[in-house]
């Protein structure tokens, strides 16, 4: 083997190390991908038998898990997991997402949903005590639309659309975060 070839290899088994890693399995990962959105937590000892505890906001960690959790959360809604997105939704959220759900599978039609890439993911506002964060993903998808024959009805494989989505992360009192608002849009090119 040539090592070019070996170093691709190790450099792809470090990311998929890494992927793994921050997703977990199953049920926990749900929880794991939204306690990935976190703040650096620092301790000090500056007063002699006073332990004081610090937060550090770090926009980029925030982002990183906020990008597995949209994925996530995407995906479960496309393939109508409805127990992993109430772990992850906040109960409006959740009851929105279900409801269009439930029309699909009354309508006996599925979704396939692809995404592609996220182009960007920035924070549009954050509360004062970094307890809700809004954030903007444009990302690059291919959603289809399918009949019970497994026809397209809206939709197609071979168009990638730009969509440009906000949510609204909410820090629980148990330090995990849920999407408590979302808006989705067509992005303009």
């Amino acid at each position: 083997m040539s090592p070019e070839y070996i170093g691709l290899l190790l450099i792809i088994g470090y990311f998929g190390w890494r992927l793994f890693s921050s997703i977990g399995k199953d049920e926990i990962s749900k929880k794991i991908a939204l306690s990935n959105i976190k703040e650096t937590t620092v301790s000090s000892n500056a007063v002699p038998h006073t332990k004081k505890t610090q937060t550090i906001w770090n926009d980029e960690e925030f982002l990183q898990g906020a990008k597995i959790a949209f994925h996530m959360i995407s995906s479960a809604f496309s393939t109508g997991k409805k127990k992993e997105l109430k772990i992850m939704l906040a109960p409006q959220v959740y009851e929105t997402f279900v409801s269009e759900i439930e029309e699909r599978e009354n309508k006996k039609q599925s979704l396939d949903f692809s995404l592609i890439c996220i182009n960007s993911a920035k924070i549009l506002k954050k509360t004062e005590a970094m307890r809700e964060v809004t954030v903007q993903f444009v990302s690059e998808q291919v959603n289809i639309l399918k009949d019970e024959s497994g026809k397209a009805i809206e939709g197609d494989p071979l168009n990638i659309s730009v969509m440009c989505d906000t949510w609204t992360f909410r820090k629980k009192k148990n330090d995990t975060w849920i999407v408590c608002a979302t808006k989705s849009e067509a992005a303009h090119a």
